[in-house]
């Protein structure tokens, strides 16, 4: 008696394990799963403004006076893509190789766009000023908040730290690698 309740809970624990292990690909992603598709310089921000649109508006005007007041593209942002090897947001560090493949290019008219291996997804707007190293990024989409970074170069890397200009509370960290070329997928 014994024996045939024990080989009947063995077969149904068998049962509902096997049931379990199916075809992970079908399973709803996680919102983490789902946020480490996001390009990092679009993640959306809290802060004290009353529209995306005034603050986008305070950008624009800022990049628009200092490329007419003849402040130049630098070359060691425009010679090279850059990938996103870590990111501090929210109290939370990616894991590492999250933002493999994963790459911004900024080009001498002042303008970017980011991607993820050959994909394009985005672009926009850019001012960097070496005399205090404030990087400010317009994206394309207007529902996107602009961006300030305090960007610190160290030759093959560079350091973006969040400022909180416009009213924008970016409390997100980066470290950039230089790469020479557009990642491709092995």
């Amino acid at each position: 008696m014994h024996t045939r309740i024990f080989i009947n809970l063995l077969l149904a624990t068998v049962f509902l394990l096997s049931c379990n292990s199916g075809d992970k690909s079908s399973q709803v992603q996680s919102p983490q799963q789902d946020e480490a598709k996001i390009f990092p310089i679009s993640i959306q921000k809290k802060g004290n403004y009353t529209s995306v649109d005034a603050i986008r508006a305070q950008a624009r005007t800022v990049i628009d006076f200092r490329i007419q007041n003849g402040e130049k593209p630098m070359s060691m942002l425009t010679a090279w893509y850059w990938n996103p090897e870590f990111v501090f947001n929210a109290g939370k560090i990616s894991k590492e190789g999250q933002y493999e493949g994963y790459w911004i290019k900024y080009e001498d008219d002042f303008t970017y766009t980011y991607g993820i291996y050959d994909k394009t997804i985005g672009g926009g707007r850019y001012h960097f000023r070496l005399e205090d190293d404030q990087l400010i990024l317009l994206d394309n989409d207007i529902t996107q908040e602009p961006k300030a970074f305090l960007a610190k170069n160290n030759g093959e890397l560079m350091s973006y730290i969040g400022r909180h200009d416009f009213g924008v509370n970016n409390g997100m960290q980066m470290k950039m690698i230089m790469m020479e070329t557009q990642p491709t997928k092995r």
